[in-house]
């Protein structure tokens, strides 16, 4: 079984475009099985705010966590290894950190091309390895845009 897990960014649902794409280019590759993550945070004012983001992250994390464990694959009971020959997560926007801070915390085997676990000492997000596709307002900072850039380098 090849499976992809999709985490959205907030306000940002699995049925938007990027997501919604994604899912038909995972499948075209492959992917016969999707989990499509749904989670919301009532925290406002994120951007500029690291104490808010934090909190959102958190709360946001704590939701995906949880319907994850809900499933077949990811519940205590299974060996994702032993069920799944391959998983994709696919993420946006703070569904990125979300995604990377599972992988990690569920040692789960993850292999990318291109990767960085450099965060920015001013950021509110943990240290986890992400792929920077394209530049997000959630990552918006001098740091994180000379990130951007260095992980567009890598070709």
């Amino acid at each position: 079984m090849k499976l992809a897990v999709y985490f959205p960014g907030v306000g940002y649902h699995c049925d938007k475009p990027l997501l919604y794409y994604a899912r038909k280019i995972a499948a075209a590759c492959g992917f016969d099985q999707h989990i499509t993550l749904s989670y919301t945070t009532q925290i406002r004012d994120l951007l500029g705010n690291p104490a808010n983001m934090k909190a959102a992250f958190l709360e946001l994390y704590e939701q995906a966590e949880s319907e994850l464990d809900k499933t077949s694959v990811f519940s205590q009971q299974s060996g994702v290894a032993s069920c799944c020959d391959e998983i994709l997560f696919i993420s946006k926007s703070v569904g990125t950190a979300i995604a990377a801070r599972y992988a990690g915390e569920h040692s789960l085997p993850c292999r990318t091309r291109k990767t960085t676990s450099a965060v920015p000492r001013h950021s509110p997000l943990p240290a986890y390895p992400v792929y920077a596709a394209c530049r997000d307002l959630c990552f918006s900072s001098p740091e994180w845009n000379r990130l951007y850039r260095n992980c567009r380098s890598l070709g």
